[in-house]
C-alpha cells in the first residue's frame, strides 16, 4: 500500500503534520509528538485513542477506519 503524505503546515517537508491520502482519498491527518504518531479522522478535532510508533502504521489505521481496500 502506498500513502501520499502532504505537509499541512506549508512550512517544511519534515513538519511531522501530514494529510494522508490513498488513491486520491483523504484518510485523515497524522501528527508526530514525542516520538508517537497520532491519527485524526477527517472532520474530527480529536485523535484516535490508539497511538503508533510509525507514521505508516497510523496511516494504515486511518485506511482501515475509512474501509479503504488495503
Amino acid at each position: 500500500m502506498i500513502f501520499l503524505y502532504v505537509d499541512i503546515t506549508g512550512k517544511s517537508p519534515d513538519s511531522n503534520q501530514y494529510n494522508v491520502f490513498m488513491n486520491e482519498i483523504l484518510l485523515g491527518i497524522v501528527i508526530k509528538q514525542d516520538n508517537r504518531w497520532f491519527a485524526v479522522k477527517p472532520g474530527s478535532n480529536k485523535s484516535e485513542a490508539k497511538t503508533f510508533m510509525y507514521k505508516d502504521d497510523a496511516a494504515k489505521h486511518l485506511a482501515e477506519l475509512a474501509k479503504v481496500d488495503l
